[in-house]
């Protein structure tokens, strides 16, 4: 139900994410999410909250979800996080 969907270890996803917006993926990551009930229900939004080595926030990656099935991400940085 979450990140790329294929299997991919989500640690390994989150910090790719992360590095390719030029953020710092060294610390810890909390993930803050809704788990489907007995199978049938949807998990609308997800929050992942990604932590430098100091453990400064420096930013928010939103997975959205539709009764569609379709999904979308958006990358919130911490100001002057990049």
């Amino acid at each position: 139900d979450y990140g790329p969907r294929d299997g991919t270890d989500l640690l390994t996803w989150i910090r790719g994410v992360l590095g390719s917006a030029g953020l710092p993926a060294d610390g810890e990551v909390w993930l803050q999410t809704f788990p489907r009930i007995a199978g049938w229900m949807f998990n609308p939004v997800s929050f992942w909250y990604c932590h430098d080595a100091a453990g400064t926030l420096r930013a928010v990656l939103a997975e959205v979800n539709n009764t569609f099935g379709q999904h979308h991400q958006y990358l919130l940085c911490a100001q002057g996080g990049g």
